[in-house]
């Protein structure tokens, strides 16, 4: 089980969504975790995610569960431990706030 290699793997493979894995996992990290509802306003209004068309929120979510850095747990989505190091590998990724409700 390596969650650090698959988050790697993630953000290699979709490097123009790293402001938004930012931003999501950044929602994860407050105490009480987030919701797909207020993770959905900071994603679907951002201006990479409207132009692709490819992707929602979910998609992001998703991802970052599937790779470790996500779980859901005490009815919340929230940050593990692999997420919190990927914090870290993004750190200076801006966020991009132009056109984003969040």
């Amino acid at each position: 089980d390596d969650p650090a290699g698959r988050i790697e793997r993630l953000f290699a493979k979709e490097p123009e969504f790293l402001p938004v894995y930012k931003r999501v996992l950044t929602l994860m990290d407050a105490p009480e975790g987030t919701t797909m509802g207020l993770m959905s306003v900071a994603v679907d209004t951002d201006p990479a995610v409207k132009e692709s068309r490819r992707f929602y929120v979910q998609h992001f979510v998703e991802s970052l569960e599937r790779a470790g850095a996500a779980a859901w747990t005490e009815g919340a989505w929230r940050i593990t431990e692999a997420g919190r190091a990927a914090v870290e590998m993004v750190a200076d990724v801006p966020t991009t706030t132009d056109g984003v409700s969040w």
